[in-house]
């Protein structure tokens, strides 16, 4: 849920009480017609030249503020709110107007107070219920930024038990709560949700998941297959019915399953990185709410990321046959041209097959179009090794170092082309310069201690050692007690 899913959540009662208005003009009965039919732009029309013509009270400025809300013309309705306060500061619609213009500004708190007045004065109101769950939702939507999940879990649970029939709010609490540890009223929630939306293929799949995970195999399953049935947006039901179906022998199933889990998982991936290439790119935002908004998005990519490459292991480990296999992940390459993982698993499958040269112009694209992605360049040096380009391929694996220091992968491959040239001393050199750079990597100084250990050089090798050690007693110093 987002804040601006919020503010519309909130307004979707404000349609139940403009029948207080039925014994107004018919240019007012107009108004109100269009507003409740969302056709607020013309609904202004009519409600400005009202108020020209000085025929407005306070409950038409406040119906005017409505409208400037949802015209998001804050300032306006502001003013006209502040008449309709000037005229009747206790008219019901007056209160509500003001609360709302407040949830619209983001300002959660205060529309939480104005509306839990509203809610004593009139507790069984619609539309007052609904701005309370909204200013509730609001809030937690701010302490999920600032990962205080549990708080944001009980606020939400304040909001449902508003609208324990409203199916937005019952998807918040069910985002929430994924990122604590309450499986169980994670599961009420999810269960709540599919007596509300039985065709939901993502509730299917959440509750499917939850059950797997707790042990619940066949209970799982038939919601797995509900989620599959209606074309869920997770990949993980296909992920788990796959691999059920491999390891039954049904491959054919297993096949189709985890090809879809693998498109899902891309979907769902670079879904996440538009949402974080949109939020870096808005200038209005400070910095420090950029940050928190990223880092969750980044966050919440991981899964998706993860279930990707598990679908791709699955899918590979179906094939005894290279070539075949390699057929399917062009087709897949073809299809999701963007995931830098399938890409990969393609260049892979090449080398395999014995392809270095088609491999190599694929690292090679996947390096022009990700130039910070480091197997790109691992790749590159690896198919330059084998076509005894020693030169390029340590160039290679160097850049792959430079991007990625902290991957034991990476160190492997340099110093095995090194030891195939014979220079085991210039990979110690190559690691040394890094150091120079990079002083706080215990990886980068186990492996130099490695290198010269294997060269004979012991009290170099202990020199590392200790650096290491030290960078042990500085990191546990750091930490809070």
């Amino acid at each position: 849920m987002s804040f601006k899913t919020v503010r519309r959540l909130a307004l979707a009662g404000t349609l139940l009480f403009l029948c207080l208005f039925s014994a107004y003009s018919n240019d007012l009965q107009q108004a109100l017609d269009l507003y409740n039919r969302g056709k607020f732009d013309q609904a202004k029309r009519v409600m400005e030249s009202l108020r020209d013509q000085g025929h407005l009270e306070a409950p038409g400025f406040a119906l005017l503020g409505l409208v400037y809300i949802n015209t998001g013309e804050l300032d306006d309705a502001e003013g006209a709110i502040e008449l309709a306060s000037r005229l009747d500061p206790q008219e019901y619609l007056v209160r509500l107007a003001r609360a709302h213009l407040h949830l619209h500004r983001e300002e959660y708190r205060r529309g939480e107070q104005l509306f839990s007045e509203l809610q004593e004065d009139y507790p069984r109101r619609s539309e007052v219920l609904a701005g309370l769950a909204g200013a509730l939702a609001g809030q937690s939507l701010e302490l999920i930024h600032n990962q205080e999940f549990e708080a944001a879990a009980e606020l939400t649970e304040r909001a449902v038990g508003l609208q324990p029939d409203n199916p937005r709010l019952l998807s918040h609490r069910i985002a929430v709560l994924r990122r604590t540890d309450r499986r169980e009223e994670l599961e009420q929630a999810y269960r709540r949700l599919l007596e509300l939306q039985p065709g939901s293929g993502d509730a299917h799949a959440g509750l499917g998941v939850l059950l797997h995970e707790q042990g619940e195999r066949e209970a799982a399953r038939a919601y797995l297959k509900q989620a599959v049935h209606f074309d869920t947006v997770d990949p993980e039901p296909f992920l788990i019915l796959g691999r059920r179906a491999a390891a039954e022998g049904d491959t054919n199933e297993a096949q189709g399953l985890l090809q879809e889990a693998v498109g899902k998982a891309v979907q769902l991936f670079n879904m996440y990185r538009m949402q974080a290439a949109r939020e870096m790119d808005n200038r209005t935002a400070q910095d420090a709410e950029h940050l928190k908004r990223i880092q969750s998005l980044s966050d919440q990519s991981k899964r998706p990321k993860r279930l990707l490459e598990e679908s791709l292991a699955a899918l590979s480990a179906l094939y005894s046959d290279p070539e075949e296999l390699l057929a399917v992940v062009r087709r897949l390459a073809d299809w999701y041209s963007s995931s830098t993982d399938v890409r990969t698993v393609l260049a892979e499958q090449l080398m395999a097959a014995g392809y270095t040269a088609q491999a190599r112009e694929e690292w090679r694209q996947l390096s022009e179009r990700y130039p910070f992605y480091y197997r790109s360049h691992l790749g590159l040096a690896e198919c330059y090794r084998r076509e005894g380009a020693g030169t390029k391929a340590a160039l290679a694996a160097r850049r792959a170092l430079d991007l990625a220091p902290e991957e034991p992968e990476v160190y492997d491959r340099l110093g095995a082309i090194y030891r195939e040239q014979g220079k085991p001393e210039v990979y110690l050199q190559v690691l040394e310069l890094r150091i120079l750079k990079d002083k706080y990597n215990p990886l980068l100084y186990r492996k130099a201690a490695e290198a010269a250990e294997e060269l004979g050089r012991s009290e170099k090798a202990e020199l590392f050692r200790e650096r290491i050690q030290l960078l042990r007693e500085y990191q546990d110093a750091q930490k809070p007690d």
